[in-house]
């Protein structure tokens, strides 16, 4: 199965602020930094946005960009373009965060289809949160 989302913390981080939020699930992910240096990992969060992935080997600096294939399930894949924005040592992996650019909407409607899957009651309550459908 290529997916896996922490039940216990939940799908968002408890202190999530942005309006599409980050999902934590683990997704296959395969990739090449500056058209030089190929990768796999998976994905430790996932966004419209961006995502955050866990590799075995150190990948280089940040503003280098990268070209991703993230596999959302086994029948569905989204390919995907970024710029490194951070990198960090966690235990014997490394950790690199990836904001997107040029996404088409096409794209971005499958990672939030994809999301919205995965918990749909945690996407609205994150959307709605604080409103209310009583006339006070």
């Amino acid at each position: 199965m290529f997916t896996q989302v922490n039940k216990e913390s939940g799908y968002l981080y408890p202190d999530e602020k942005r309006y599409v939020p980050r999902w934590e699930v683990k997704n296959a992910v395969t990739g090449i930094i500056d058209d030089k240096i190929d990768m796999q990992g998976e994905t430790v969060d996932l966004s419209c946005a961006g995502t955050c992935i866990s590799i075995d080997k150190d990948l280089g600096e940040v503003n280098q960009q990268v070209q991703l294939t993230v596999y959302l399930s086994e029948t569905a894949k989204v390919d995907l373009q970024g710029n490194i924005v951070w990198a960090k040592n966690v235990g014997d992996k490394k950790e690199v965060g990836v904001k997107f650019f040029n996404t088409s909407s096409k794209i971005q409607q499958m990672i939030l289809d994809y999301s919205y899957d995965v918990d749909r009651t945690t996407v609205v309550n994150h959307w709605f949160e604080g409103w209310s459908d009583s006339e006070e």
